[in-house]
């Protein structure tokens, strides 16, 4: 097999294709698609960035004896551009009353949002041998397409990478600020299978869903949190009771509308105890629209 390489490269411009611009960050000459890699790096802060700009990484696998910097074809590398910064509108500092102390530093509160920095870059590849016709890609690698590249002449696939986010919690961001000259990133690879790469690619096009019907950014991490925050067997129980309760609710619904369709008069209710019932469940769904409740339990309490 041929020898690989894993480079690193930061950049204010979101093309990774003007190298002139590209900063070398990280360098892996020994890659090996199913080996695991984790450093610690500390990035310099373009003058761009610190004025509320952007930062990206542009992910290098190819061949050792050839660099990205001295061609203009990248024809034999796969190539992905992760974001190093997000925008957020800032918080308030939340204080803990279990630590005693504040989980956030941020205490100026703003309408506009501000660069924050991303603190890892998780890079998954496919660390097994796959095969598939070359025109019947599976429906979930069409999203990453783009990084699927075959070698000129053979019937050979590059290796597959994709930069992983959803693990990255809103909370786990930093606010860039005009002091922070150099921030820390942690850059991790782990090999992963095809079946469960499919897997995380659908999880990402679900949330991505969610934030197009309008999903605030905490319900989001809040999922985020139970997918990933979570051991498999207690996200599998949950799964399991969650889809009872939900069936039970279902079914609940179901005989009240039968129940009030075949009733064609009130003999035997009391009707201060109905209009009680009423009132009492919407002052509830009201209090907690109030509070700005998850949607995952605002919908169901609505519904009810």
């Amino acid at each position: 097999k041929r020898k690989m390489q894993l480079m690193v490269y930061v950049s204010t411009q979101e093309k990774s294709s003007l190298m002139t611009q590209h900063k070398l960050i990280f360098n892996e000459t020994n890659f090996m698609r199913n080996g695991t890699i984790s450093r610690e790096l500390n990035v310099t802060i373009p003058q761009s960035t610190l004025n509320n700009g952007t930062l990206y990484a542009h992910i290098f696998v190819g061949p050792q004896d050839k660099s990205p910097e001295k061609i203009s074809n990248h024809d034999k590398f796969t190539i992905i551009t992760a974001p190093l910064t997000k925008y957020l509108i800032p918080s308030a500092a939340e204080f803990n009353l279990v630590t005693g102390e504040y989980e956030s530093t941020v205490i100026n509160t703003s309408s506009s949002p501000v660069s924050h920095w991303i603190p890892v870059l998780d890079i998954l590849g496919v660390g097994e041998d796959w095969y598939f016709e070359r025109h019947l890609l599976p429906y979930e690698l069409l999203f990453i397409s783009r990084s699927i590249k075959i070698v000129k002449g053979t019937l050979t696939y590059l290796p597959i990478i994709k930069c992983e986010h959803m693990k990255v919690l809103n909370r786990h961001l930093q606010r860039i600020t005009i002091d922070n000259t150099t921030l820390p990133v942690t850059i991790t690879y782990s090999p992963v299978g095809l079946g469960q790469l499919r897997v995380w690619t659908q999880f990402q096009q679900a949330v991505k869903a969610m934030s197009k019907f309008g999903f605030p950014e905490k319900e989001l991490d809040t999922v985020r949190e139970l997918v990933f925050g979570t051991s498999y067997y207690l996200l599998m129980l949950t799964f399991f009771v969650s889809s009872f309760h939900l069936l039970f609710d279902f079914l609940a619904f179901k005989n009240d509308i039968n129940f009030w369709r075949k009733r064609k008069t009130t003999y035997g209710l009391s009707r201060r105890t109905v209009l009680w019932r009423c009132f009492s469940y919407s002052v509830v769904f009201l209090y907690l629209m109030e509070e700005k409740t998850s949607l995952l339990i605002l919908v169901p309490e609505g519904i009810s």
